[in-house]
């Protein structure tokens, strides 16, 4: 059985609200309150101001928030906003040891989907959790610590994790089967690998990824039926 089979059908299995601790609970909505506040810190820099203006002329159905702006766009373009100002002071949360900041593509996500769809607050934080969940799993398989610094090896080798962990929490809150999850994580390993791969990416990219962005894209077709 294939790992993007192994994480959907555990999902589909255990992945309810009810299944996650107080404890979990807890920490996902101080996480999510963390990312709101740092994003909202971030929307007075040039950067934040800079993807905004990127935003409003790309258009978009308008249903979505970018924080700190008074400005709504579509699921995708609000998810590329705000996972730049998530990540833009270096304020957002962090597993150091694996070097991944998991909220900046999973919670610009589950905001602009939950928004979009007036999903639960319990639904939000399942989506929320299992991506993050997912992420950082992901990250612990694939990253090479050094044993002296206690640091990756490797900087930004934790990026397809992290599209794989954002479309992980699209999905749940587009309402996925099985396979339409496991075919998502499938096309976002595959979309991400060169951007991965490729030494020459400049700042903008390596520490604002737009991962959130991409999730929300593979997620949304998978959903529509696109990938059978």
């Amino acid at each position: 059985m294939a790992i993007a089979q192994l994480i959907a059908q555990n999902i589909m299995d255990t992945g309810d609200f009810e299944c996650l601790t107080t404890e979990v609970v807890d920490t996902a909505k101080k996480m999510m309150l963390n990312s709101a506040a740092v994003s909202l810190a971030a929307a007075a820099q040039s950067d934040g101001q800079v993807i905004t203006k990127f935003v409003q002329e790309m258009g978009g159905n308008g249903k979505c928030t970018i924080i700190g702006q008074g400005l709504r766009s579509s699921p995708a373009y609000a998810s590329l906003a705000n996972g730049l100002m998530v990540r833009l002071l270096d304020f957002d949360d962090e597993i150091i040891p694996l070097g991944i900041h998991p909220s900046c593509t999973v919670f610009p996500i589950v905001m602009a989907l939950g928004e979009m769809s007036g999903a639960t607050g319990q639904d939000v934080i399942r989506a929320f959790v299992h991506g993050c969940n997912v992420t950082s799993k992901l990250s612990a398989l694939t990253t090479d610590i050094n044993p002296e610094s206690g640091n990756p090896l490797l900087p930004n080798t934790n990026i397809t994790p992290q599209v794989i962990g954002s479309t992980v929490a699209a999905g749940i809150l587009l309402g996925l089967d099985s396979t339409q999850l496991e075919h998502a994580m499938t096309i976002s390993a595959d979309y991400i690998y060169d951007i991965n791969r490729n030494p020459t990416r400049g700042v903008f990219c390596v520490n604002k990824r737009p991962n959130s962005h991409a999730g929300n894209y593979i997620g949304k077709v998978s959903a529509i039926g696109i990938i059978r």
